[in-house]
C-alpha cells in the first residue's frame, strides 16, 4: 500500500486560509525499519505534549512501557498478524531533501472482523495540517481491505482534542473506565467506529 495525497480527501482539505505554500505534501505508506528511530521520538514528544497539569498520565514509565512493548516490534504487533502500520511523511522540496516522518498510526487485529487503532500521533509542528485524517483514511481503507467491520481505539479522557478529532471522524465514544494505578489515577476513553 502506498497513499500519496494533495488534500484529495473533503474533510482533509487544507483551510482556505492557509496559504498554498503553507500546505505540506504528504504522502502515507507503511513504516520501514530506517523509520522505527522517528517513530520512537514521536511517540516520546506525542506522549509529553498529551500531558496536563495534574495529570499522573502519560508519564516517563508509560512512556517507556510504549517503547519496549509494541513499538519496539512493530512488525511482530501490527503487521505480521495482519495489521498495520503507517508512517506520514513530507515529501522533499528539492533533490538533496529526505522525506520527514511526521506521523503514524497503527491497526492491531483484535479478530476476525475488529481492528485497534493505535499509537496516532502527528509531529506538533504538522498539527492542523490535515495529517490526521490522511493517516486515519488510510488506516481505514486498509482495514475494509482486510474485511474489518468495526475499529475500536482508547485515548486518555484528558486528551479532549484527539476527542474532538475521533468524533469528527465518524467514531463514537463508548466509555471512560478509570485505572487506580500505583503513580496516581488515569482514565481512559474507548471510541468505535464501524467501517
Amino acid at each position: 500500500f502506498f497513499f500519496f495525497f494533495f488534500g484529495l480527501f473533503e474533510i482533509c482539505l487544507p483551510s482556505p486560509m492557509m496559504a498554498s505554500t503553507d500546505t505540506p505534501r504528504i504522502s502515507i505508506r507503511p513504516y520501514t525499519l530506517d523509520d522505527v528511530p522517528a517513530i520512537h521520538a514521536m511517540f516520546r514528544s506525542g506522549m509529553e505534549d498529551s500531558k496536563t497539569p495534574g495529570s499522573a498520565y502519560p508519564n516517563e514509565e508509560y512512556i517507556l512501557k510504549g517503547l519496549g512493548s509494541d513499538l519496539a516490534d512493530i512488525a511482530g504487533t501490527y503487521v505480521d498478524k495482519g495489521g498495520a502500520f503507517f508512517v506520514a511523511c513530507e515529501m522533499p522540496s528539492g533533490p538533496n531533501e529526505a522525506e520527514r516522518v511526521v506521523g503514524m498510526i497503527g491497526l492491531e487485529m483484535l479478530g476476525d472482523d475488529i481492528g485497534e487503532l493505535r499509537r496516532m500521533s502527528v509531529h506538533r509542528e504538522y498539527r492542523r495540517h490535515k495529517v490526521g485524517c490522511l493517516l486515519e483514511a488510510a488506516l481505514v481503507e486498509y482495514a475494509r481491505s482486510k474485511a474489518l467491520r468495526r475499529i475500536t481505539l482508547t485515548t486518555l479522557a484528558s486528551m479532549k482534542h484527539a476527542h474532538g478529532f475521533y468524533l469528527s471522524r465518524g467514531y463514537s465514544f463508548i466509555k471512560d473506565t478509570t485505572y487506580h494505578l500505583p503513580t496516581g489515577e488515569a482514565v481512559i476513553s474507548t471510541f468505535e467506529k464501524d467501517i
